[in-house]
């Protein structure tokens, strides 16, 4: 796309050809001008996690067929205030780890091991 550029086609007629937007172009020819390329920048940050692992699977050891709210009250009890997670957290914690949930007919929430 961008040696269809260099090769002095207009932006215009480049956007149009790759069906994108003349900004999107335009951005990716300030990139590789400032940086050199137009390779993916690396992951800019974000929250760091909460859940700390080895409380988690010590959690689960001791209870391992509890359901999302009894392993969130669990580990809860055993971190300091600042790093409680909510059911949801440590849900996406769990996924992360390669634990499924399954729902039963009695709407308990069974572990499974985590999926290789």
């Amino acid at each position: 796309m961008l040696r269809a550029y260099d090769c002095g086609s207009s932006q215009s007629d480049v956007a149009a050809q790759f069906d994108i937007s003349r900004t999107t172009l335009v951005q990716w020819l300030r990139l590789r001008r400032m940086t050199g390329d137009v390779e993916p920048r690396p992951h800019g940050g974000g929250m760091p996690r909460k859940v700390e692992e080895s409380v988690l699977e010590s959690v689960l050891a001791e209870l391992p067929d509890g359901t999302r709210a009894e392993l969130t009250v669990l580990y809860n009890r055993r971190v300091e205030r600042k790093r409680r997670v909510s059911e949801s957290g440590l849900y996406r914690a769990l996924r992360r780890l390669g634990y499924v949930f399954k729902k039963n007919s009695g709407g308990r929430q069974n572990r499974r091991e985590p999926t290789s």
